[in-house]
């Protein structure tokens, strides 16, 4: 396995790492052993296409609500489109819809995601309770620069700080779910969730995407480790 060289580049440079990143980023090369099988490609961007077009016309009316209820509640523009480092060390904007207030700071250190964020608004909290506001990422699956199941996608600054075996988790294309979703969601540490990531990188099969998808929905409606 050859991964990209390790990026050392100030976490709060975000420009920076982006140009980094970019530099940086190859394709990791793939054993045999770790690879599916030829159709799985086709089967999966098959899927990937159908559960798409399928859920973007139902799941219209509910986005735009959400939206609405977005801007208000966080008092600025509701759709985010955020840098992500995708498959290969590619860049692309990610579609979500806005969960925090951007006029409320944490203090410098904190973690990124916190149990009981200030940032988030009330409606935010129910959003990422749902994971609706995650459901802008289905123009992602369509156009082709996410899946629906996958490693999640970092942000760059994040991607930055891999230690060399964590780039094994580029290898595929980034999901709107995944094994680490389905098992622990956001009980785990990021740091110990590119372990699930890997194992899925190493497994990943059209049987275990539709295991981790019929698991996604149980998760998603137990609310279980979603803050």
């Amino acid at each position: 396995m050859i991964a990209p060289k390790q990026v050392a580049a100030p976490v709060s440079d975000a420009q920076g790492v982006v140009a980094s990143l970019e530099r940086e980023a190859r394709p990791l090369e793939r054993t045999d052993s770790q690879s599916p099988s030829k159709i799985y490609p086709v089967a999966k961007r098959g899927l990937d296409v159908f559960v798409a077009l399928v859920a973007i016309p139902l799941t219209a009316p509910i986005v735009l609500l959400c939206l609405v209820a977005s801007a208000l509640s966080t008092r600025s523009w509701p759709l985010l489109a955020q840098t992500r480092v995708g498959q290969d060390g590619r860049l692309f904007k990610m579609y979500k819809i806005r969960t925090m207030r951007p006029d409320v700071q944490i203090p410098p250190g904190s973690c990124p995601k916190l149990p009981d964020d200030p940032r988030v608004t009330r409606v935010g909290r129910f959003f990422r309770k749902t994971s609706i506001d995650e459901l802008p990422q289905l123009w992602n699956v369509l156009i082709g620069n996410m899946t629906l199941v996958g490693p999640r996608p970092a942000l760059p600054e994040i991607a930055a700080l891999y230690k060399p075996w964590q780039y094994e988790r580029l290898a595929v294309q980034q999901g709107m779910t995944g094994w680490w979703q389905v098992m622990w969601r956001s009980e785990k540490p990021l740091h110990e969730a590119a372990e699930d990531d890997i194992y899925y990188v190493r497994n990943r099969c059209l049987k275990l995407d539709v295991q981790i998808l019929w698991r996604t929905v149980g998760s998603v409606l137990r609310g279980r480790g979603a803050f």
